[in-house]
C-alpha cells in the first residue's frame, strides 16, 4: 500500500520532492475493481494477516522461495491486527476513484520498479503522467526487494541517478 501513500503524501509535503519511486504497484492505473473483487481480495489478505501459514502463501511465491513465506510470517507476529480491512478497502476505493486524478497532479518524475508477474501498462500510466518510467525485474513476484535485492538496489540507484542527472 506504499505507492498510494507516497502519491498522497506528495500533495501534502511542503518540501521539494525530486521524484517518486513506486515498488510493484499500479501496474495498470486504469484497472477498476468491482465490490465483489474487493471483498474477495480483502478476505484473502485479512486471512494472511490474521492467521498466516506457509500453506496459505504457496500460491503467492515461487516454490523455490518458500523461505519468503516464513520471513513474512515472522514479520506479521508483531503486526497490529486492527484496521487492516478498512485500510485495504480504502486502497481499492482510492484505486477506483482517486488514482488517476492524483497521478495527473504529480509534477515530478514517477518511476516504478516492478516484477514481471503482472503486466505493467506503461502507456496507460503515461496518458495521465508522461514522466512515468518502469523498470522490470524478471522472475520475481510482488516482494521484488526481498526476492532479488541486488537487482532491486541496482535499479533503485539507477532511478536516483536519472533524477540527479536531469
Amino acid at each position: 500500500m506504499g505507492g498510494p501513500s507516497i502519491i498522497e503524501a506528495y500533495k501534502l509535503t511542503p518540501n521539494p520532492i525530486k521524484a517518486l519511486v513506486l515498488v510493484d504497484i499500479l501496474g495498470n492505473v486504469e484497472q477498476k475493481y468491482t465490490q465483489e473483487t474487493i471483498n474477495n481480495i480483502v478476505s484473502f489478505l485479512m486471512d494472511l494477516v490474521t492467521n498466516p501459514t506457509v500453506e496459505k502463501f504457496k500460491p503467492l511465491w515461487n516454490t523455490k522461495k518458500l523461505e519468503l513465506s516464513e520471513r513474512y510470517i515472522s514479520l506479521t507476529k508483531n503486526y497490529i491486527k486492527t484496521n487492516w480491512s478498512e485500510s485495504l478497502r480504502d486502497l481499492y476505493r482510492w484505486r477506483n476513484e482517486d488514482c488517476i486524478e492524483s497521478i495527473k497532479n504529480i509534477h515530478v518524475p514517477i518511476m516504478s520498479i516492478n516484477s514481471d508477474q503482472g503486466q505493467t501498462e506503461i502507456d496507460a500510466f503515461r496518458k495521465y503522467n508522461p514522466t512515468f518510467k518502469a523498470k522490470i525485474i524478471p522472475g520475481v513476484q510482488h516482494y521484488v526487494f526481498w526476492e532479488n535485492p541486488v537487482e532491486f538496489n541496482r535499479l533503485l540507484e539507477e532511478c536516483i541517478q536519472e533524477v540527479i542527472s536531469d
